[in-house]
């Protein structure tokens, strides 16, 4: 397009980008959507996760033509693209989606990664999901046989493998 500087370009493809990430994929997939599709339209897991998998695919698709050589999502900076792709991909690989027909995505994903101010934030967040999948875990197994037989073997198991495993 004639008349429109290079920077404005590049700061229209770089919101186009995180607005399809923003207001396109996530909305879609956060924790209320799915749960309204569980508890107003009855919906199982499978189809739920089916509805998980299928906008992840679309949005990802769609977001892979869009990328520029990186390592970042347009080159050589991180820009509010990378920000919003992160968090994406966290919660998609949290639901097992598949992300391998988008190979541009993932490695930029891989290379934000790297950056300390990106891992500062990750780490949290993934020991926040760990430790939330581990406390239902465990009150899964508690519901059905006692909580003690699960603390007494988490013990054992500390004990045997001189781990650092805490019992909660």
């Amino acid at each position: 397009v004639t008349g429109i500087p290079v920077a404005a370009k590049f700061s229209a493809r770089v919101n186009a980008a995180a607005q399809l990430i923003a207001c396109d994929i996530h909305p879609l997939n956060n924790t209320g959507t799915l749960n309204y599709l569980r508890q107003q339209f009855g919906q199982s897991e499978d189809a739920v996760a089916g509805w998980y998998a299928t906008w992840i695919r679309t949005g990802f698709t769609a977001l892979e033509t869009m990328l520029r050589p990186g390592p970042y999502a347009f080159g050589a900076e991180p820009t509010l693209a990378d920000i919003c792709l992160v968090p994406q991909i966290i919660n998609a690989q949290r639901f097992n989606a598949r992300l391998d027909h988008v190979p541009t995505v993932m490695r930029i994903h891989e290379h934000c990664l790297t950056l300390p101010a990106f891992a500062f934030f990750v780490s949290p967040l993934m020991a926040h999901f760990s430790r939330r999948h581990e406390f239902e875990a465990d009150a899964y197994a508690c519901a059905r046989s006692s909580g003690q037989d699960l603390a007494n073997a988490l013990l054992k198991l500390h004990e045997d493998n001189a781990s650092t495993l805490t019992p909660d």
